[in-house]
């Protein structure tokens, strides 16, 4: 059957259109774009080009909800409201892509180091980024057990704390700086971090007070 009037096509795929009534239906994988299409164009003899998958998450894991005694639960323990609990848990599906067979709630999903990249790092820089301290803090400042992962409760509670502008965001900053997790900011893991103009380290070691 013919689409009439407004078409929204797949940026993913080869040749796949929906009209606008079974895309709001959310019928095809969730972690493809479409371009929302009102006069279409003829392809012109040129086959169409599928621009590559933005979001790294497992299509398979994607969809699931949230039931909301797990968002309330959530929401006590971070202050994040409930409503917004829910959308991050949205995008967290769509980003996460390590297995964690560990998961207290039992998502069973995560976000590793490389969902980090491709989704944090400017997309214009080739590949996968190579070694960066201010990658590292920055995941390090959401994976608080140092397992590699960000699950989904360490992102809520790593949102709650860039909201928070007391001594829970100071204690987060300082671990993200505490690589090695020894209660002390050394030379060699500040080596290429930026600090204040005018600001220098003093100090050969910066001890946990």
């Amino acid at each position: 059957m013919p689409i009439r009037g407004i078409r929204y096509r797949c940026s993913n795929c080869p040749d796949y259109d929906l009209c606008e009534q079974c895309e709001n239906m959310q019928i095809h994988d969730k972690t493809h774009i479409f371009y929302k299409v009102r006069i279409p164009a003829p392809l012109q003899s040129n086959p169409r080009k599928s621009a590559p998958v933005w979001y790294p998450g497992n299509p398979n894991n994607v969809g699931r909800n949230l039931n909301r005694e797990l968002q309330k639960t959530l929401s006590t323990k971070t202050g994040i409201p409930e409503r917004q609990v829910d959308a991050v848990w949205e995008q967290f599906q769509c980003l996460a892509s390590a297995d964690f067979l560990d998961d207290p709630y039992g998502f069973g999903i995560a976000i590793n180091r490389r969902d980090f990249d491709k989704s944090f790092i400017p997309s214009a820089a080739p590949g996968f980024s190579p070694a960066n301290l201010i990658y590292d803090q920055t995941f390090s400042f959401y994976d608080t057990n140092n397992d590699g992962l960000i699950d989904f409760e360490e992102l809520l509670h790593g949102i709650a704390c860039i909201k928070n502008e007391g001594s829970k965001l100071r204690e987060k900053i300082f671990q993200s700086y505490d690589l090695d997790a020894d209660g002390f900011v050394s030379n060699s893991l500040r080596c290429g971090s930026a600090s204040p103009r005018g600001n220098p380290w003093q100090a050969t070691h910066l001890r946990r007070t």
